[in-house]
């Protein structure tokens, strides 16, 4: 009964652990997104930043050199946020990958999209990531 009793316990100390963990990632996440918004409108000099209220790309961030919405040339800054849900936190909970841990950019120039970038929020520098965004946007 003592031996069940300290694998319980074990067990809630685990989980505890994870969730501070996933809260961490989370917190992360929504600094760096900041963080680059703003970042980004001080670089563009009052750029357009558009949120996507639609369901598919919900809370997904266009971010334009210009003070309107470009459809044609834009950042598709990627959060991920309409793919949360219960069972994508379990999987985190479990170690097993999802995507909403991620936060990715595709740079759409004349109309044609780029490969996915992946931002690492912990190590990549949000002053780096504009500029690289700022470089694909105008030069490539």
């Amino acid at each position: 009964m003592r031996l069940m009793l300290q694998i319980l316990l074990l067990l809630i100390i685990i989980l505890l652990l994870r969730i501070i963990y996933i809260y961490s990632i989370f917190n992360q996440k929504h600094k760096m997104v900041g963080e680059i918004l703003i970042t980004w409108k001080i670089k563009t000099r009052g750029g357009n930043i558009k949120k996507d209220d639609d369901k598919f790309y919900q809370d997904d961030y266009y971010l334009s050199q210009y003070l309107t919405h470009n459809s044609d040339s834009h950042i598709h800054l990627i959060t991920h946020k309409e793919k949360y849900s219960i069972y994508e936190f379990l999987k985190i909970l479990l170690f097993i990958p999802s995507k909403i841990i991620s936060l990715d950019y595709i740079v759409k120039k004349n109309d044609t999209h780029s490969h996915l970038t992946q931002i690492d929020y912990y190590n990549d520098s949000y002053l780096d990531i504009c500029d690289k965004m700022e470089y694909y946007l105008v030069n490539e």
